[in-house]
């Protein structure tokens, strides 16, 4: 499992080419209640749902996970992990650190994998390049982004992902599973 900041990381990027590399890994989508950024695809990156939809799904115990930030839940689905498991497939999954702890505490067994970067100010610049946020979500972003910095301790790795050195980090993850 892969964690971090709640923006501006990586994740996303890192889960992208370590999936491209190692097709056989299983990286079912999560549910949320935001709509799509540009490029996300329904299914593929994450399950779009209402906010009733998502708290039927939660009252019914749905979720391994679930955790309200910036605006929106965020839940990871059980069924599709544990089926996955019980095959005997290799899943790997993104999370925030509220959820990746969450997760750790259910399943001890996972392995969970900071995702750091060079300091707050590469962080602040990353989500703003994105430009898909206001000034305020970006605000809120960076303050949370400084109280998950506090959870790197509860991770069993930390991997930096220095600026145009994606694969690096990558290949840093590959190494850990690969243990």
């Amino acid at each position: 499992m892969i964690s971090g900041a709640s923006a501006g990381a990586g994740k996303d990027t890192i889960l992208k080419m370590f999936l491209k590399r190692h097709p056989q890994w299983q990286n079912p989508p999560s549910a949320v209640t935001r709509p799509p950024r540009v490029g996300e695809v329904e299914g593929v990156d994450y399950l779009f749902t209402s906010m009733n939809e998502f708290k039927n799904m939660k009252k019914a115990g749905d979720f391994l996970e679930t955790d309200f930030h910036a605006d929106h839940w965020y839940g990871t689905l059980e069924k599709p992990i544990s089926d996955a498991l019980v095959a005997g497939k290799n899943i790997i999954v993104r999370k925030d650190v509220n959820g990746a702890t969450e997760i750790k505490r259910k399943m001890p067994e996972a392995v969970v994998i900071f995702i750091d970067v060079e300091g707050p100010h590469v962080l602040e610049s990353r989500i703003r390049s994105r430009q898909t946020e206001t000034e305020e979500q970006i605000q809120r972003r960076l303050r949370l982004a400084a109280k998950e910095q506090d959870f790197k301790k509860m991770f069993d790795y930390v991997v930096v992902n220095l600026h145009n050195r994606v694969q690096e980090a990558v290949e840093t993850i590959e190494r850990i599973v690969g243990a």
